[in-house]
């Protein structure tokens, strides 16, 4: 079984089986991780990639951020009974802002709470049929869409992390 198969199972299996306050729990928990990791890292060299072609902890936290809102945004739509864009997401914008992890957190924390208030309010099993893109796992429902941003966010905090 390969990575991407293991991942989409995990997805599958935990959105289906978990309630929606239980996946807005476990996303909610592990994005503390992500921040941990990501105000860890020398403000000095923030801004700095690594090395050529990487990342930089600012490029890290702009691509979290925006590509978490981009889901975030399709997942509200489902959940209020509206068609999701067609537009592909998960990528890193070529012109962002320079902010400071307090500043980047804060954006991010105030995107998930205004998801998760669309999703606790939302009827669990309604809407499962429109399906959001995502590059690697293709198609998914909005509660696998919602447990794939624990994945993204775990996966970035181990990014952060080595730039520390």
């Amino acid at each position: 079984m390969t990575e991407r198969d293991r991942v989409l199972s995990y997805l599958q299996s935990q959105a289906a089986k978990l309630t929606v306050p239980e996946l807005v729990a476990k996303v909610r928990h592990d994005a503390d991780q992500m921040r941990d990791a990501m105000t860890s890292i020398d403000p000095q060299r923030w801004d700095e990639p690594p090395s050529p072609g990487e990342w930089s902890g600012n490029q890290i936290a702009a691509h979290i951020v925006t590509t978490g809102d981009d889901f975030a945004r399709e997942i509200e739509e489902i959940v209020a009974g509206r068609p999701p864009s067609e537009t592909p997401i998960d990528a890193l914008a070529d012109d962002i802002d320079v902010l400071t992890p307090d500043q980047w957190w804060a954006r991010h924390v105030a995107n998930r709470e205004r998801l998760f208030r669309a999703v606790e309010a939302a009827d669990p099993e309604a809407h499962l049929d429109s399906k959001i893109f995502h590059p690697m796992f293709g198609d998914l429902n909005w509660r696998e869409a919602l447990l794939f941003l624990r994945v993204h966010d775990l996966d970035h905090a181990r990014q952060f992390a080595a730039l520390s």
